[in-house]
């Protein structure tokens, strides 16, 4: 049930923002078009007129007047396109540490709902700005209303918070953490390809309306089908609500504060799981701006490709990093623990992105790509570490602080689009290599993880950082011996 629910909003979310890119960009690029050949640039931006100019000066041997322009509009989108996400991104932290904070009260059903509603809200937004042919700046008013519900961050948050309710402890949660992951990525594999064909068939609007069917469909199956995980403390919601303003904020300011204070824990458990926190942080700090960079780098000579190679290449992809990727992690998780594979992952995407930075043909891009083999791997791997270090009742809460440094990093991460635009007519992949970079400082600091918790896999107790008033709790007998297989 968590795969599809996931599978179906990122079928709604990758649409949407597929259809944004371009339209942002061949509306620029008309405009731009227009009035360098002396004409306004009033009438309908439609298919035909869009793709002509595109086709004409995105080649390899463009004229440095035309491939002036194709900077042009590469900068201007590129502008567009940090405040269209930090139009999301800055409501959605705040309401993912509200969310976050109380989900592990309030349930579970509730921290799918209310996202849902949020994608739904910004693809109808989206459908309406196509179906006028209006200015692209009406998109903010989308994007904003998808994230004062949580935006997609909210979404992942609430299905990685069900996986783990599901698997109880150990590598059970890694497991199911990397199947959760897998299933949208192979979802994925015939989704980008869809959704390229569309685009490049039918033109924008009709994709554009047809994302706002898939969020739909999960609020149907959340309120229908989805078993609450979490028992509902009727009478704790009943106080909060009668308490003041301040006091709630208060309360949900210690919730997340806790997990970086954790007095309970020895000083090498607290330690572990800081260095877990910073080598989450390097690896998500590029990865929201790196897919709307992918796209400008896609759509820019000399690989001017269309929507349908874009969602082949995405496709590719996918396959790549999750089917076989989680082949990969099944093939080595008996004999390696959990910060040796995510090692192994890091690595592989650092190649592929340096591969991107300096790819260029599409038989290259496609070649980076199968370079990370295992990319997709690190990001569960490392919600799964951290995750064995809490407390079974504090998942939500737990998972909460993620999404939010997440969601905090995206914004970081998008000083990325000022780079890629001071960069673009000198050296196009030098973002790549910024963001390769960011994911060996987080292998270094998965590397210190490893030496810290050398001998932790065989204890025969769990040190739990919150919500208990000891600091060791025993562990029972079938997981010791789980972990100490996987040690040997």
């Amino acid at each position: 049930m968590v795969g599809l629910v996931f599978t179906l909003t990122s079928a709604a979310h990758w649409t949407n923002t597929s259809v944004v890119n371009r339209y942002t960009h061949l509306n620029t690029l008309r405009g731009l078009v227009s009035n360098s050949s002396g004409h306004g640039s009033d009438g309908d931006l439609n298919s035909s007129d869009v793709d002509q100019n595109l086709g004409v000066l995105c080649q390899p041997n463009a004229t440095s007047s035309e491939q002036r322009l194709l900077d042009q509009a590469q900068e201007t989108t590129s502008n567009f396109l940090l405040f269209f996400s930090l139009c999301s991104q800055l409501p959605a932290v705040f309401t993912i540490i509200v969310l976050g904070a109380h989900s592990d009260v309030i349930g579970r059903r509730l921290l799918f709902a209310l996202p849902v509603v949020g994608l739904l809200l910004g693809n109808a937004v989206t459908s309406v700005v196509l179906g006028l042919n209006a200015d692209p700046r009406w998109f903010f008013l989308g994007s904003f209303a998808e994230g004062v519900f949580g935006g997609f961050g909210a979404v992942k948050l609430a299905c990685y918070t069900y996986a783990v309710d599901i698997a109880k402890s150990g590598w059970k949660k890694t497991r199911a953490l990397v199947r959760v992951q897998t299933t949208m990525g192979v979802a994925g594999i015939a989704m980008h390809v869809l959704i390229g064909y569309c685009v490049q068939t039918f033109w924008l609007f009709y994709p554009a309306v047809a994302s706002t069917v898939p969020p739909l469909v999960t609020l149907l199956l959340v309120v229908c089908c989805l078993r609450e995980m979490v028992d509902v403390d009727v009478r704790t919601i009943r106080t909060q609500e009668r308490s003041p303003l301040w006091g709630w904020v208060s309360g949900v300011v210690k919730r997340v504060k806790q997990f970086y204070v954790q007095p309970n824990a020895s000083p090498n458990t607290r330690f572990r799981f800081r260095l877990g926190v910073a080598a989450f942080s390097f690896l998500v700090l590029p990865n929201m701006a790196r897919f709307r960079l992918l796209f400008m780098y896609e759509v820019n000579a000399p690989l001017c490709w269309s929507p349908l190679v874009m969602g082949g290449y995405r496709s590719f992809s996918d396959g790549c990093q999750h089917a076989l990727g989680y082949v990969f992690i099944l093939a080595l998780q008996r004999f390696a623990l959990d910060e040796t594979l995510g090692i192994l992952g890091l690595l592989s995407l650092v190649f592929a992105d340096v591969g991107v930075a300096f790819s260029d043909s599409t038989r290259m891009m496609f070649g980076a790509s199968a370079l990370g083999l295992a990319g997709a791997m690190p990001n569960p791997i490392l919600r799964s570490m951290m995750s064995q270090l809490v407390s079974p009742h504090r998942q939500g809460t737990m998972f909460a602080n993620l999404a939010v440094f997440e969601s905090i990093l995206g914004l970081l991460g998008q000083t990325l689009y000022f780079m890629y635009r001071n960069t673009v007519e000198s050296m196009r992949g030098a973002v790549f290599l910024v963001i390769a970079s960011s994911r060996v400082v987080s292998i270094l600091f998965v590397i210190g993880l490893k030496i810290k918790s050398r001998g932790q896999h065989c204890q025969t107790d769990v040190e739990i950082l919150i919500g208990e008033t000891t600091a060791h709790t025993d562990q029972p007998e079938s997981l010791n011996s789980e972990k100490t297989q996987r040690a040997i």
